[in-house]
């Protein structure tokens, strides 16, 4: 399945186009369009095989997206992926391997690297992605850009928790699989590309999300502002200690910039939720 929430066309079709490339294919591929303030046209995937769409009228996050597909689907294993994930065809080969060949594996998932190294996605794959540089093995938790589950074991853990719209749904379901007595695996392989558009003004974003989490409604820009700064001293520390010091402008500039869409999404939220006074 592919949620997505405000994306374009072509990073929509890029995703879709390589899992219809597997060379063990998904006997269907789910696109959830969550809410999108502009959506896209489902006839533009019109030619595609396969391919179910739904459409949330409006956002309700990511684990209520996935949710919905993996109630409807009879599949035996679903993968959850990423928009701007780009899977190697082999991808569902040796991952569903895997999980056939050991049964207390919960779920799995591969290296993910990314298609350009340019020093923006460098900063990103240091601070806003799950670092592996181990071996093939069990770890804490599955990373949620493209990860493969057995659809039994999702809803005897009583799969997505909705409550997680934003963040955090992935360290959830592992946790929960893992009390169950299954283990998260982790492939060395690199069968997954982040081809995501690394831009000043989307890492600030992303780390506006990963600070407010599921919390925006409820955070003040003061607790919002301590931990922005505690993450920015710690990282400008690091990056001086190992004399990183390329990535001292985009730590700066991420910590200002999120802030600033920190009360944009705030002022928006007062905006799409009005109080009423009443005399």
């Amino acid at each position: 399945m592919v949620t997505f929430f405000n994306e374009g066309t072509a990073a929509i079709r890029k995703t879709l186009e390589a899992l219809l490339r597997q060379e063990r294919p998904f006997s269907t591929i789910f696109l959830v369009d969550d809410g999108s303030t502009d959506p896209v046209a489902t006839g533009v995937f019109g030619e595609y095989p396969n391919v179910q769409w739904l459409h949330n009228e409006v956002n309700m996050g990511i684990s209520f997206s996935r949710n919905r597909v993996i109630q409807l689907s009879t599949a035996e294993y679903i993968a959850c992926i990423n928009i701007d994930v780009i899977l190697h065809p082999r991808w569902t080969t040796e991952l569903i391997r895997l999980l056939e060949q050991d049964p207390g594996i919960g779920c799995v998932f591969s290296r993910m690297e990314p298609e350009k190294n340019n020093l923006l996605s460098a900063w990103r794959f240091r601070f806003h992605e799950q670092k592996y540089n181990l071996p093939s093995g069990e770890v804490k938790f599955a990373p949620g850009h493209a990860v493969l589950f057995r659809r039994c074991e999702l809803l005897s853990a009583g799969a997505y928790n909705p409550a997680l719209k934003r963040v955090g749904e992935d360290y959830d379901i592992s946790l929960r699989l893992q009390k169950s007595g299954l283990n998260t695996w982790y492939c060395n392989k690199s069968l997954s590309v982040s081809i995501q558009q690394d831009t000043l003004a989307n890492l600030s974003r992303k780390q506006m999300v990963r600070i407010t989490g599921n919390n925006l409604e409820t955070m003040t820009g003061e607790v919002f502002f301590r931990r922005s700064f505690r993450i920015f001293l710690s990282r400008v520390m690091r990056n001086l200690g190992k004399g990183r010091l390329l990535f001292l402008p985009i730590d700066v500039i991420v910590f200002v910039r999120g802030f600033n869409y920190f009360k944009k999404a705030k002022e928006k939220l007062k905006f799409n939720n009005p109080v009423t006074v009443c005399s």
